[in-house]
């Protein structure tokens, strides 16, 4: 099967004859629609003509320099924010840095001898993270807010033109129409901060306020003397502000930052719903290197799942996991702890150091109670009830990455964990089982609460222990 990238075109401005079919041949066989240039003027005219997804241009030619076709590429309203990545045999840090303050988006060395293979990957690399960032095949919805008739139509042309999808009204309460009855949802509002009916401020207000629409980006425009209104517009949320009059560059620079953010974020909640909060914290600080610390760990684990698995539908199974493990990591979560990882049908979280340099053992238990709480409520409104076990036990681990080459998990270890999961096993139906560790810093808060009810089990005989281990179990009233 073809794959056709009808949408994204290449403009190749190159005066070699082999170098700019080497590239053009390349980009074709990625299934680009290429166009080639033989100089600067040719190159600009082409632009004009079919107005490129993204420009590629060599930085010496003769009739007009790569750096000139930069300049009046950026200057041109319907071309200013299409992508250009400059081609240069020089490694000079001089030509570099006009390359880019003549606009380019990006700068490569042209191969020496040898290279080509690996110049070619570079390039294609290159290509796809800039077209990847400026919203091209994946196309990012912005509406453009103002009641100015000209700027509106100058700043949705060069939108457009940077392979944005955008839409454009002359007033915030059409914008809030829109955007209420779900009839057009954008990524990015793009908003002036005076007009009529609904000034801008109103608008991104309005925005943040309502439940829909309160992850929209926003790009507030205000003159350069409105320094109140870019106080208020950071107080009600703006994300971005842009001072009359700016450039059309800038304004396309501004919205790829406020959309990699929120891109980045967006990715940021995926992975950690995926592999842990605290691991993706560990990877962003680079602190994955082995460490002991006193940590308190808590198990979960659903009563006779395994019986369970024999007479539900697959369906059902995967619905139950679900529902228990969105309740773990919700209550774990909302105390301070981080949920490393599921094993089968029980999870375990971890409450790392606080500020005392002990693992939170009050706030263990009480995302403890709160999982109670949850399955509690759970079983009022379902005639087929669960049931929960929980052990919660504190002191050193080791964390740290576990396993191959291939796949590593960052994780607790030792014996502490052990216990913690010998726990669970012993806790009473719809129990908390913890430890004497926990229990010491629970105890004079618990002591007295109405709200839950504790009893001392005594010594527990735990598998693979050679000492018993004294226990309490604890469990919610309310």
């Amino acid at each position: 099967m073809v794959v056709e990238r009808v949408d994204l075109s290449i403009l190749v401005v190159e005066d070699s004859s082999i170098q700019r079919r080497i590239v053009a041949t390349t980009l074709r066989k990625q299934h680009y629609i290429v166009h080639e240039a033989v100089d600067g003027v040719e190159g600009l005219a082409m632009a004009r003509t079919h107005k490129p997804t993204l420009i590629i241009s060599d930085v010496d030619m003769p009739e007009m320099t790569g750096l000139e076709l930069c300049r009046a590429i950026r200057s041109d309203p319907m071309l200013g924010g299409t992508p250009i990545l400059m081609l240069t045999a020089l490694n000079d840090f001089g030509q570099f840095k006009s390359a880019f303050e003549a606009g380019a988006s990006d700068y490569i060395l042209k191969p020496q001898r040898g290279e080509h293979e690996l110049f070619l990957h570079t390039l294609t690399t290159r290509i796809e993270g800039l077209l990847a960032t400026r919203g091209v095949g994946a196309k990012a919805n912005i509406m453009v807010v103002d009641d100015s008739s000209a700027l509106r139509k100058l700043m949705s042309q060069v939108l457009d033109g940077a392979g944005y999808d955008v839409i454009a009204v002359d007033d915030g309460q059409i914008a809030k129409q829109l955007i209420e009855s779900k009839e057009y949802l954008p990524d990015l509002v793009v908003t002036d901060t005076d007009m009529p009916n609904m000034s801008g401020l109103e608008l991104i207000h309005w925005m943040k306020s309502a439940e829909d629409s309160k992850n929209i980006s926003t790009v507030l425009i205000s003159a350069n003397h409105q320094t109140d209104r870019r106080r208020m517009g950071a107080g009600v949320g703006a994300d971005a502000f842009l001072s009359k009059p700016f450039s059309m560059e800038g304004l396309v620079v501004t919205v790829e930052q406020i959309l990699t953010k929120a891109s980045m974020a967006s990715e940021r909640a995926q992975l950690s719903a995926l592999v842990g909060s605290e691991v993706l914290d560990a990877v962003q600080k680079r602190d994955l290197e082995p460490k002991r610390e006193n940590m308190t760990i808590l198990f979960a684990d659903i009563v006779g799942f395994t019986p369970m698995c024999s007479k539900f539908s697959a369906a059902e199974v995967i619905d139950l996991l679900n529902w228990f493990f969105s309740l773990v990591v919700k209550s774990v979560e909302l105390e301070g702890g981080s949920v490393n990882k599921f094993i089968g049908d029980a999870a375990m979280a971890f409450f790392p150091p606080n500020k005392d340099g002990e693992g939170d053992a009050v706030g263990s238990v009480q995302a403890g109670l709160r999982i109670l709480r949850g399955l509690r409520a759970f079983n009022q409104t379902h005639e087929l009830k669960r049931h929960i076990r929980i052990g919660i036990n504190k002191g050193p681990v080791v964390v740290g990455l576990v396993g191959g080459h291939e796949r590593q998990d960052y994780t607790a270890i030792g014996d502490h964990v052990n216990r913690a999961q010998r726990l669970e096993g012993c806790a009473p139906l719809d129990s908390l089982c913890v430890s004497k560790a926990v229990w010491t810093h629970v105890e004079s808060a618990l002591s007295n609460d109405p709200r839950v009810e504790w009893k001392a089990l005594g010594e527990l005989s735990l598998k693979g222990l050679s000492q018993p281990l004294t226990a309490w179990s604890i469990k919610p009233l309310d």
